[in-house]
């Protein structure tokens, strides 16, 4: 019913940064979390793993993330761990409503993990860490409704109800790893200064 993510666009434009430095993509898989952390600890800081299809999805609290295959944006970021876990979280919520705010959609935060349009959940975020021996990472996970939302959860939306015209999906992504890494950049420098 959509069309596949043009990954490799998204992958050209990010190629020289930091977040979204690799992309690791895959048409379905079973949560992207779960193949992020099976990446470990081969996956350099900033790789982004995005899937089309979720068959194992998943929130805060154990709850489900499905959507019908890409009809929504679903990623994870690796992170090394010298990033505070507060930080990240704060970070996260704010690049995606800066993300939103770029393609003209007025959005807002519900702490600690949901963005909000017109009142109505369109995002969620899952920060989760994973350790090998020594080393630890922090995956931060994203569930993003872009083209349509379940009709069974009233209080959930999608962010082409609020736009005259379709929204791209590779240019979206591509705003929120640049606007990611511009808050976690920013944090580091404040987190320096003091």
């Amino acid at each position: 019913l959509y069309p596949a993510l043009d990954w490799q666009t998204v992958a050209d434009r990010r190629r020289q940064a930091t977040i979204g430095c690799r992309l690791h993509y895959q048409a379905e898989t079973d949560s992207t979390s779960t193949l992020a952390a099976s990446l470990l600890p081969g996956a350099p800081p900033g790789t982004v793993v995005v899937a089309d299809y979720q068959t194992a999805g998943r929130g805060r609290l154990g709850r489900a993330w499905l959507a019908p295959f890409g009809s929504s944006l679903t990623f994870t970021v690796i992170l090394s761990a010298r990033h505070p876990l507060w930080v990240v979280p704060m970070a996260t919520g704010l690049a995606l409503v800066d993300a939103l705010e770029a393609h003209g959609i007025e959005g807002r935060l519900k702490w600690p993990n949901d963005a909000l349009v017109g009142g109505k959940k369109c995002a969620g975020i899952l920060i989760e860490s994973a350790s090998l021996g020594r080393e630890s990472w922090l995956l931060i996970g994203v569930g993003l409704n872009v083209r349509t939302v379940d009709p069974s959860l009233p209080l959930a939306t999608y962010l082409d109800a609020h736009l005259p015209m379709p929204l791209s999906r590779e240019a979206l992504l591509v705003t929120l790893l640049a606007r990611l890494e511009a808050r976690l950049a920013a944090s580091a420098a404040d987190a320096a200064t003091t």
